[in-house]
Formats: structure tokens, C-alpha cells, sequence
């Protein structure tokens, strides 16, 4: 995978809820703070946004673009787990410079 092409990046909302901080520290105890491949997708379904853009890791959702970003559309991205001052993990999605 040619991480050099990867330049769009947007930092992922929603990172607190149901399981997601388990399952980003899970991801940063494997990689620490490097660049994991992942899966944006789109939840056609999702009552709270029909345009939401969630992000998985090994089928694990770990956030979503935020709702008010031109960043992103589906398909595989990088994905790089940090710590936040306020001492949650969160989570930065690149995509491909090819749009």
C-alpha cells in the first residue's frame, strides 16, 4: 500500500460511544500511533444521518466523518489512533489523493 498517496485526512467524530474507545485502544495496543487500513461506508440505514460515513478497522466501527465535511467518500482509507489531552483515544481517517 503506497501510504504516500493518502493525503485527505479528517479527525472522526462519535469516538466515545457504545464500544469504540475498547475498540481504539485495542487497535492503538497492536499499532501505537501508526497507519492501520480500514473501510469507510456509508449508513443509508442510520436514523440520525442517512449520509453518515462510518470507519471500521477488522470490521470494528471506530467513528464517523463528521457530518459537515466535503472529506471522504467509501472505500478503503488509513486510519491513525492518538490519545487526546482530556485522555480519550481518538482517531484521524486519510483517503487517497485521488478524487
Amino acid at each position: 500500500m503506497d501510504e504516500s498517496a493518502y493525503m485527505h485526512g479528517i479527525r472522526l467524530v462519535g469516538v466515545t460511544f457504545e464500544n469504540r474507545q475498547e475498540n481504539l485502544a485495542d487497535l492503538y495496543g497492536l499499532y501505537g500511533d501508526g497507519l492501520i487500513p480500514g473501510i469507510a461506508t456509508y449508513e443509508t440505514y442510520n436514523p440520525m444521518d442517512i449520509n453518515a460515513l462510518s470507519i471500521s478497522v477488522n470490521g470494528k466501527k471506530i467513528g464517523y466523518v463528521p457530518r459537515d465535511s466535503d472529506i471522504g467518500r467509501e472505500g478503503p482509507v488509513l486510519v491513525q489512533v492518538h490519545w487526546y489531552k482530556n485522555h480519550r483515544l481518538g482517531a484521524t481517517a486519510y483517503w487517497r489523493d485521488e478524487y
